[in-house]
């Protein structure tokens, strides 16, 4: 004998389930890779910010720019091109504004995105600092919303 009560899903009803659910992800994921990518990118602003802090750390150390800030070797940081799990590339330059008293200086760092995890290999993020003008943050391709860099 059948029992005509039984409790159950009913195979229409199991598949509107499953389009709710696929639509739902279709536009959560969008959201979660970007967030993922910027998380990534937090990488990059918090190493060009340790590294102008150290420029200014041996200005101050060193009464004005002199030889031991030039180069990223000698600053009192890790270089953050040695780690080997990075996601951007890093290049570094300073240059003196000459003459005044005591002369001002200003450097570029920039963070450009590799292709690991998922990197265009072509974007980057620059850091521009000038004692006369402050710091400046800006960014190419993916990075564009932080402003076009001159």
């Amino acid at each position: 004998m059948l029992k005509k009560n039984l409790k159950s899903f009913t195979l229409l009803e199991l598949i509107i389930v499953i389009i709710i659910v696929a639509v739902l992800a279709s536009l959560a994921l969008p959201r979660f890779f970007s967030m993922v990518e910027f998380s990534k990118n937090v990488e990059a602003v918090t190493n060009l910010k340790i590294v102008r802090d150290s420029v200014n750390r041996c200005v101050i150390m060193n009464s004005g720019l002199d030889a031991g800030c030039v180069i990223m070797a000698d600053l009192d940081v890790e270089n953050p091109d040695d780690n080997p799990a990075r996601r951007f590339a890093y290049a570094f330059g300073v240059t003196t504004n000459g003459g005044w008293v005591p002369p001002t200086y200003s450097f570029t760092v920039v963070a450009t995105r590799n292709a690991v995890d998922g990197g265009d290999g072509s974007s980057k993020i620059e850091l521009l600092y000038d004692t006369n003008t402050g710091t400046s943050l800006c960014g190419t391709v993916v990075f564009s919303s932080l402003g076009a860099c001159p």
